[in-house]
């Protein structure tokens, strides 16, 4: 009888699980479309959105294993998110390494706070 609860608590706690990863992957495709105006909450999920990704995997993996019908529909989420991974992480053929000395510029333009604090040159009047 324990058995049989502790196996319908696990089958329910990862379903639970996969719905809600699920459920945030696909926000975060949705954040580029939705300005942050309106819900201010979201783009804080897209930080997150490397690890939802590599969650999602982890779970798609598990109903791989499982041999479910459901690892179709999560990879079919997953292959549809390309294009934002893409977006993350720069996949490139042709790397060419820059010297330092043509991607490192220094501008200074120090002007002492326009000279806010000088008594002497305020008074004076052009």
């Amino acid at each position: 009888m324990l058995k049989k609860v502790v196996k319908n608590t696990f089958k329910g706690t990862i379903g639970l699980l996969t719905m809600g990863i699920f459920c945030a992957l696909l926000i975060c495709y949705a954040i580029p479309h939705i300005h942050p105006k309106y819900i201010w909450v979201f783009p804080l999920m897209g930080l997150g959105y490397p690890l939802i990704v590599f969650a999602a995997a982890a779970i798609t993996l598990y109903w791989i294993v499982k041999r479910s019908w459901l690892s179709i529909l999560f990879i079919a989420i997953l292959v549809t998110g390309i294009p934002y991974t893409k977006r993350l992480y720069g996949f490139s053929k042709n790397v060419e390494v820059p010297t330092a000395a043509s991607t490192f510029k220094i501008l200074s333009n120090n002007v002492q706070i326009f000279d806010l604090y000088n008594e002497e040159d305020a008074n004076q009047k052009f």
